[in-house]
């Protein structure tokens, strides 16, 4: 299987860096995260990444 160069892997945000993005605090952030509205993943402990398509495609549709 060759490997793909020009495929990128997905940059990971923190609840800092996402809610400057999307202009709430990142408490906020993390309270959506905690309630299922955004997904993230916890690479390790209590720290969450995000993944900001994800985080945007899932507002979009309203998931909850």
């Amino acid at each position: 299987m060759a490997h793909d160069e020009n495929r990128q892997r997905p940059d990971f945000l923190t609840a800092s860096e996402l809610a400057e993005v999307l202009k709430v605090a990142p408490r906020t952030v993390l309270a959506w995260h905690r309630d299922g509205r955004i997904p993230g993943v916890q690479p390790t402990g209590s720290t969450v990444r995000f993944i900001l398509e994800d985080v945007l495609a899932a507002l979009k549709d309203g998931r909850r």
